[in-house]
């Protein structure tokens, strides 16, 4: 139901309040990189994101104006290169990119409310939410081809402790886990706990990969114990 129309009234609504609380804020923020996304092509490039365009695109919503990116907010063009150059999950969440750009929301206070200001924010928060989308698949999918090639090691289960699963994991399970995410993080994006754990759950099939793990070391340790010595005699 959140078609054009109702995001736009929507907006509206809250843009027209005599007194805006926080709370309007992040509604505004959420509903116009929501609109954003509704309107603009599929097929657009990074490098047609600027803010020209993005104001063009908020006209409906914000009014016609001359987009200028505002002083207190030069430090958003750093934030976004930083970002693009992110070659994984864990280079973003622990980057701080995120936590930055919400810092500096909070802190330009009624600021925000300066269409330059929205137009500004509109267009950091997506290109936040492209890479942040971008990275998330190419670790999911980092993770399936890694549980992949270790059951070809004969590998079945891995000790997945620091992402908070068990020391003795399926792999089958894994694949589930990681398949049902892909539809959960569609939601919007944020450093909360499930995406640690995705970032750790990578992390230990990287390690299962680099260390060359063939067989599960209790397997070989079994089968080991159960052929003859060669030498000596039960006792």
């Amino acid at each position: 139901m959140a078609n054009e129309a109702v995001l736009r009234d929507l907006l509206t609504h809250h843009l027209h309040k005599e007194v805006k609380a926080s709370s309007d804020r992040d509604k505004i923020d959420f509903l116009l990189v929501q609109y954003f996304s509704l309107c603009a092509p599929s097929g657009l490039e990074d490098a047609d994101l600027d803010l020209d365009y993005v104001a063009q695109v908020l006209e409906p919503a914000l009014g016609p104006q001359e987009p200028k990116l505002p002083i207190w907010l030069t430090s958003l063009e750093t934030l976004m290169q930083s970002a693009t150059k992110c070659k994984r999950l864990s280079e973003l969440l622990h980057s701080g990119v995120l936590e930055q750009g919400r810092k500096l929301k909070m802190q330009g206070g009624d600021r925000y409310f300066d269409p330059a200001a929205m137009v500004a924010f509109a267009r950091f928060s997506f290109m936040m939410r492209r890479v942040f989308f971008r990275l998330m698949h190419d670790d999911l999918n980092a993770i399936l081809d890694g549980l992949r090639e270790l059951e070809k090691r004969g590998v079945n289960s891995l000790d997945c402790r620091r992402a908070q699963f068990s020391a003795d994991e399926p792999t089958t399970r894994l694949r589930m886990i990681c398949q049902s995410w892909k539809v959960m993080f569609h939601a919007e994006y944020s450093s909360g706990q499930p995406l640690r754990m995705l970032v750790d759950l990578r992390a230990a099939v990287d390690d299962a990969l680099q260390g060359g793990a063939t067989r599960k070391p209790a397997a070989r340790s079994a089968a080991a114990a159960s052929k003859p010595s060669g030498s000596g005699k039960r006792s």
